[in-house]
C-alpha cells in the first residue's frame, strides 16, 4: 500500500481489511503464515574490492582511464598521474560516503522497535 498516510483512515482499515480494533488473534496468526514476520530484509555486505572495481567500472571513472591512457601516450605522464590520482580521490571519497550511509542505515535499523500495538 503505498502513500497510506495520505488516505483517510476508514480507507486504509479498508485496504488492510482490518478495523480501528486491530486483528482479533486468530486473523493475525493467519496473516502472520501468510505474509511472515515484519522483518527488514538484510543485504549480503559486498566485499570492499567489489565495491572499488564497480565504482572503476563507471562511465565517468572509464572516461577518466582513457584520457590518462591517452595522456602517457602522447608523452604527458604528470598529466597521466594527475589524472589518475584524481580517479582513486573520486573512488575513495564515494566509499567513504557508500560506507557512512550503511552505518546510517545500522543505526536507524537498531531504533525500530521490536514490538508495536
Amino acid at each position: 500500500m503505498e502513500k497510506a498516510a495520505s488516505l483517510p483512515v476508514n480507507e486504509v482499515f479498508d485496504d488492510l481489511k482490518t478495523s480501528s480494533n486491530g486483528l482479533t488473534s486468530e486473523e493475525a496468526k493467519l496473516r502472520l503464515k501468510q505474509y511472515g514476520f515484519n522483518k527488514l530484509s538484510e543485504k549480503r555486505q559486498i566485499p570492499l574490492i567489489h565495491k572499488f572495481v564497480r565504482h572503476l567500472r563507471d562511465l565517468f571513472g572509464i572516461l577518466l582511464l582513457v584520457a590518462a591512457i591517452l595522456s602517457y601516450i602522447s608523452g604527458s605522464p604528470e598529466l597521466a598521474l594527475i589524472i589518475l590520482a584524481v580517479v582513486f580521490v573520486n573512488i575513495f571519497v564515494s566509499l567513504f560516503q557508500e560506507s557512512r550511509a550503511e552505518k546510517a542505515m545500522e543505526t536507524l535499523k537498531s531504533w525500530m522497535p521490536e514490538f508495536a500495538k
